[in-house]
């Protein structure tokens, strides 16, 4: 996936095939080294259940290019394009954002006109 500054960010997309509209996740993972691959197996859960899901390493760790923006404006536009990327790669309705307890989830949402509150 392209990030802020066209830095390339590691990411799986779990995609369901077909014209009809899905709900989506996007996962930014947690700052370490093994990027989003800890979340391979709820992702998978996830779209088990018939969600789009989208997990990526955070710019700076382990895949993704860049360096780390600590929940900035970088890691925020990463997050927009994210949910850019999970929206243009299959149908999806975004009407709300889960956070695992990241800032960066909560705001990328909140600035998306992609997502809308539940």
């Amino acid at each position: 996936m392209t990030g802020a500054d066209g830095d390339l960010l590691d990411a799986a997309l779990w995609r369901h095939t077909g014209t009809q509209p899905r709900p989506a996740i996007v996962m930014p993972s947690p700052w370490s080294n093994l990027g989003w691959l800890p979340y391979a197996v709820q992702a998978s859960l996830f779209a088990a259940r018939g969600y789009n899901v989208l997990a990526y390493s955070t710019r700076g760790f382990a895949g993704s290019e860049g360096q780390v923006d600590v929940a900035g404006p970088l890691d925020v536009a990463d997050g927009s394009r994210a949910l850019a990327t999970s929206s243009n790669a299959a149908p999806a309705r975004c009407r709300r954002s889960a956070s695992s307890g990241t800032r960066t989830a909560q705001v990328s949402a909140s600035s998306s006109p992609r997502t809308t509150p539940a």
